[in-house]
């Protein structure tokens, strides 16, 4: 008779692990949080058509702030954006392009708008800037850069 106690209480144990694992997955699934998800791609004047990835530029993610509030602002490089009265903004984030033409990252601040400003490794000086009203719910932008 105790041996069978053991093993009900085992099998009982066993259970109760299994469930507990399985709300935990569960859980999981509903606390995924989107991320951002940017390509950037260039085109040349010798293969117009053919994109290549941009590898090496430069990612700049910026909270709480939209095209208009750039009002004035005129882009310096290294994501800084400044005014006539020496007001300065720059990125909360920094990323780069890989190899294959993109980057992924999950946003330290995922509340109210969002600003992207890609800057391009090969044509230097060429920047794409995009907002999100909210990128919470994921986002992304995809960019080829061309020549003029």
């Amino acid at each position: 008779m105790s041996t069978l106690c053991k093993v009900i209480s085992k099998l009982g144990f066993l259970a109760v692990f299994v469930m507990v694992c399985l709300s935990c997955q569960e859980e999981d699934d509903y606390n995924y949080i989107p991320d951002i998800k940017v390509y950037a791609f260039y085109e040349t004047i010798d293969e117009p058509g053919l994109k290549k990835p941009d590898a090496g530029a430069k990612v700049y993610y910026y909270y709480r702030i939209c095209l208009d509030d750039l009002d004035g602002y005129t882009y310096q490089e290294d994501g800084k954006f400044i005014n006539d009265d020496l007001s300065i903004i720059l990125p909360d984030e920094k990323f780069m392009i890989g190899e294959n033409g993109s980057v992924f990252f999950i946003p330290e601040d995922k509340k109210g708008s969002a600003m992207i400003v890609i800057e391009s490794s090969y044509y230097k000086g060429k920047i794409k800037t995009t907002c999100f009203s909210s990128p919470g719910n994921g986002a992304g932008i995809h960019t080829v850069f061309k020549p003029e």
